[in-house]
């Protein structure tokens, strides 16, 4: 079968309709803004570009895999012949380094926490899959240490976790055993807080708020599907929720952390989820959870279903590139090709959203395995299960889907964008000129006040991009424009928006994302994020002195951060410290 034979199905207004086992066209899913008119449209399908890397040392299945500190690491599972593995391994010089872990995690939960650090629980007590057991530790990233702790209230495994604010962890699921709601405060006790009404394994756990979640899932604690549209929420009573009566979330059993489909903004008060589901005819869609309402996410395009060798899997949850404002569902075929199902979600705000198939060659010994969202945009399968929980895979596989826009794109509007931003760089240049002689030429108190909200140029803050000279003729025409971005962070500080995207700095400019991007690779050797966090952090750290008795929510805010998680994980990452260590440190 060649790509172009990659087939979808019919789709019409609020869902999808099964379609007899006669039909000529193969069944596919897809929920469509409206119903066409005219020929059926298709979903792009794209080859996409994969690198091996070195194998993990040790073959794995019932794992969790988190890029912390920019560092890929993986945690437990269990290893051949269906053996719970007591190590975990981190990415780094080429190679994977093993690490003794405190407690053995097979099907347990891993939480990248606010504090830096991950935090581990549960899993199964024997070999084969056997038992659960109450057993915590903190994995601390920057010493690469295990440290174990305290214990859960329920001895738990194919459980599910989620941070809420202020540190604190709501905990829920389980397998072979009773179920219940749990809290960790953060610091070293978990409680038990409320019992359930439909008990699952593996969840699903969507903040609604700061401080409140909702938890429902579509297997009981047996695994057996379970179709009940019984939503219970961490502070409130359960409800009903028609719209699961149809369309059930894929069933799993694997570790997860629901903050993978996060869509939002918690900033700005916004719990999106994006979650995949299915009809009774097996055909996909996305459930899109808000705040703790349930609707259909409208896609531009079917959703395909059928591959080159066969029928698609889909069988994860969905991992999102915030940055990028990208999701992906991860599948694969009889044959062993793998597909990321790529969703523009950023695109509903203006209708339905596009969709893009990637499909890769079979892979050997590519493993089912959640993918982790490198910094670059890629994504990073690790490990995983290959049909037989006594033969895990130790293959590790990066998918080449972070490339923002294609060159064929780029160089049809060269000249057009090249024009214009040249004309945009001279008025910015201009501009930049007047303001620096308006500020020489102020008053002192005037130059003191427009210093306390600059921050970017403080000259204690070396981590803060280092804006090249203007008038250097001779730059090259990248870091030239690089200049400019520069320029524009720092007169309309656009780092304190959250959600802040390449996009809109390639708009600002008249020209387009692949040439900001590549401007600034030129200009400071990083990433279009990893720039605007390296002023963010330092816009945080001067605040941090102005302000001691600042609070975190509000330092994280003001610095443009989305959420308190993403503001010490970035502040940690750049500086070594987390920011309550700084700030004991300045006091």
């Amino acid at each position: 079968m060649e790509p172009a034979d990659i087939m979808t199905t019919e789709a019409v207004a609020g869902g999808m309709q099964c379609v007899s086992a006669h039909d000529t066209r193969a069944v596919a899913a897809g929920v469509m803004a409206q119903k066409p008119s005219g020929p059926m449209p298709t979903t792009p399908v794209q080859k996409v570009e994969v690198e091996r890397l070195p194998d993990l040392n040790t073959a794995r299945s019932g794992h969790a895999v988190i890029c912390v500190d920019g560092e890929v690491t993986v945690f437990g599972g269990h290893t051949t012949n269906f053996v719970p593995a007591a190590t975990a391994e981190y990415y780094g010089d080429g190679g994977w380094h093993e690490m003794p872990m405190a407690y053995v995690h097979d099907n347990g939960f891993a939480v990248a926490h606010s504090s830096g650090r991950v935090l581990l629980g549960g899993g199964h007590e024997q070999y084969l899959g056997i038992g659960q057991t109450f057993v915590t530790e903190w994995y601390d990233p920057s010493e690469h240490s295990f440290q174990g702790f305290g214990g859960l209230a329920v001895k738990r495994v194919l459980a599910t976790a989620v941070e809420l604010d202020g540190g604190r962890v709501v905990v829920a699921g389980n397998h072979y055993h009773d179920d219940a709601v749990e809290l960790f405060d953060g610091k070293g006790t978990f409680t038990k807080v409320k019992d359930v009404v439909a008990p699952h394994c593996s969840p699903h756990i969507l903040r609604t708020s700061a401080d409140n979640a909702i938890i429902f899932g579509c297997r009981d604690t047996y695994s057996h599907a379970d179709s009940r549209p019984i939503v219970e929420p961490l502070q409130g009573q359960p409800y009903e929720e028609p719209l699961l009566c149809r369309w059930h979330p894929i069933g799993r059993e694997s570790t997860i952390n629901d903050e993978c489909g996060f869509v939002g903004d918690a900033a700005a008060g916004d719990f999106t989820y994006i979650i995949p589901a299915v009809d009774s005819c097996g055909q996909l869609a996305m459930l899109r959870v808000q705040g703790g309402s349930f609707s259909l996410l409208p896609t531009a395009t079917p959703i395909p279903m059928q591959g080159l060798g066969g029928s698609i899997v889909y069988e994860h949850a969905i991992v999102a590139d915030t940055c990028a404002r990208r999701a992906y569902v991860h599948g694969y075929d009889s044959d062993g090709h793998h597909y990321l199902l790529r969703i523009d979600y950023a695109d509903t705000l203006r209708g339905a959203a596009p969709l893009t198939l990637y499909y890769t060659d079979p892979l050997p010994w590519a493993g089912m395995q959640i993918p982790v969202v490198l910094p670059s945009g890629d994504l990073l399968v690790a490990g995983g299960f290959t049909g037989n929980n006594f033969e895990p895979s130790a293959a590790v596989y990066i998918f080449k889907v972070g490339q923002e826009d294609d060159a064929a794109s780029c160089c049809a509007s060269h000249w057009a964008w090249t024009l214009a931003a040249a004309a945009v760089l001279l008025l910015l240049l201009v501009g930049y000129r007047l303001h620096k002689s308006r500020k020489a030429s102020a008053t002192h108190e005037t130059h003191t006040a427009h210093e306390a909200h600059a921050p970017y140029n403080a000259p204690d803050s070396p981590a803060i991009p280092d804006s090249p000279n203007t008038t250097d003729t001779t730059a090259p025409p990248l870091t030239s424009h690089y200049a400019q971005i520069c320029a524009l962070m720092e007169e309309q500080q656009l780092f304190q928006r959250s959600d802040l995207k390449v996009s809109d700095v390639a708009a600002l400019l008249g020209t387009n994302t692949s040439y900001v991007s590549q401007s600034i690779k030129a200009g400071r050797g990083c990433t279009f994020p990893q720039f605007v966090n390296l002023y963010r952090v330092a816009y945080a750290k001067r605040l941090m002195k102005e302000q001691p008795d600042i609070k975190m929510l509000a330092l994280s805010e003001a610095s443009g951060f989305a959420n308190e998680t993403s503001f010490f994980r970035t502040f940690r990452a750049i500086e070594g410290v987390t920011p309550k260590e700084m700030m004991a440190r300045n006091g």
